[in-house]
């Protein structure tokens, strides 16, 4: 094979490559169907990534004070949301002591509600089943960045009660 032959080869085989990578990133919405797009149905207010934060004098640093993500699916409209949360350092009952157990825990939350006036979503962070926290935040979330929201975590035993901070991470 002749070098001109070769470059040929491998400037033909870049093109197939390309050609084929364009199609990879193609935009979704180009494989639906107009009544497809028409059917979908927009986000709602509470959709979205947050970042939940404890209030404690105790913890100066925003690391310290990250009590949970949450990442709301909601749809416009509907009550019902679909929560998926992670648990921060703050979680624990002491924050300046060594980390807890729930400290990295993960799950989808047992129930969720987003209304005007709110949102409510029950978390199964505890071992004890019966035990769940449930974090309710006051309000209705802005567009963008915002000043945040407030609200209250506590397990249904009683044993914990934070005053939080919300604050959208993935401005809309």
């Amino acid at each position: 094979m002749t070098r001109t032959t070769r470059r040929a080869a491998v400037a033909a085989f870049f093109s197939w490559a390309l050609a084929a990578t364009a199609v990879a990133y193609e935009p979704a919405h180009l494989g639906l169907s107009d009544a497809e797009r028409a059917a979908e149905v927009p986000a709602g207010p509470w959709q979205g990534t947050w970042r939940i934060t404890r209030e404690d004098a105790r913890l100066r640093t925003r690391g310290a004070q990250e009590l949970l993500t949450l990442t709301v699916w909601q749809d416009r409209g509907s009550l019902v949301a679909m929560v998926d949360w992670q648990a921060g350092r703050a979680i624990c009952l002491n924050p300046l002591t060594a980390p807890c157990d729930w400290v990295g825990a993960e799950g989808q939350a047992a129930t969720a509600a987003a209304h005007a006036g709110g949102l409510v979503v029950v978390l199964p962070v505890s071992a004890d089943e019966r035990d769940p926290f449930v974090v309710t935040l006051f309000g209705a979330p802005a567009r963008g960045r915002s000043p945040g929201l407030d609200g209250i975590l506590v397990s249904v035993l009683g044993d914990l009660r934070y005053r939080i901070r919300a604050q959208r991470i993935d401005p809309r």
